[in-house]
């Protein structure tokens, strides 16, 4: 089980992320100087751990982010849309909690992929975040951000067992 989260950047910043909090509400607060140094720096990744061991998900020049699953026992990762490897569409893997990779996720849903306008990779058709949500029953349940044409964003349902993105939860506007 996954024990502990972090969020890292550039030039040493690591906050450590208290575990406990209901991520369906947001990420945490950081102070107004932490966060101007963790927005501004040009790389960002991820840590956890399980018991004594660290994983580290950090490239430089990279922005990599994500979140653990609500039963602490998976990690989703979303890469940048132009990651050499991890590359848009299909730019989230989720990693078991040894930080060996459980699926890189396929294509998105076929609603939100007949949106897009051009082939670039950028102004069609990336996922941008991963977040928590709460659904009709109350329970928390995980969600990508999927945007497209560089304005649209559609939250979805995702089963990170599966690698399967399902219902529109929400939509909005960049």
């Amino acid at each position: 089980m996954i024990t502990a989260y972090h969020i890292i950047a550039s030039e040493n910043i690591d906050f450590p992320v208290d575990l406990t909090m209901d991520f369906s509400k947001g990420m945490p607060e950081m102070e107004q100087a932490e966060r101007f140094k963790y927005f501004n720096s040009h790389s960002k990744g991820i840590k956890w751990y399980t018991g004594e061991d660290e994983h580290i998900i950090y490239e430089e020049g990279q922005n990599i982010h994500g979140l653990i699953t609500p039963d602490f026992k998976k990690f989703v990762a979303v890469y940048q849309y132009n990651h050499p490897e991890f590359n848009s569409p299909s730019n989230v893997v989720i990693y078991n909690e040894d930080k060996t990779i459980h699926m890189r996720v396929p294509l998105v849903c076929p609603v939100s992929a007949k949106n897009i306008e051009s082939d670039s990779a950028f102004e069609g058709l990336y996922i941008g975040g991963v977040v928590w949500k709460r659904n009709q029953l109350g329970e928390i349940i995980t969600a990508l951000n999927l945007i497209f044409n560089r304005e649209y964003v559609e939250t979805r349902v995702f089963d990170y067992i599966t690698g399967e993105i399902g219902a529109c939860i929400g939509t909005y506007r960049l």
